[in-house]
């Protein structure tokens, strides 16, 4: 369980993550499985945020995918 006052949950069609977050500098924002990963370079977490929080989509967007 990860408890937080902001967030973004995609459901099943949720937006594609962009290819500088999916291998940059062997780094990837996505897990690829059940879980989540929490050490990143503070560059990449502050580029990462910039991206999402421009978004404008916060909270709960619909159920996932599998249920």
């Amino acid at each position: 369980m990860l408890i937080s006052d902001q967030f973004t949950y995609w459901d099943g069609q949720g937006r594609e993550i962009p290819a500088r977050f999916r291998d940059s500098d062997g780094v990837d924002v996505c897990v690829g499985r059940q879980g989540h990963k929490c050490n990143f370079p503070e560059d990449h977490v502050e580029a990462f945020l910039a991206w999402i929080q421009g978004l404008g989509i916060t909270g709960y967007t619909g159920r996932p995918q599998d249920w």
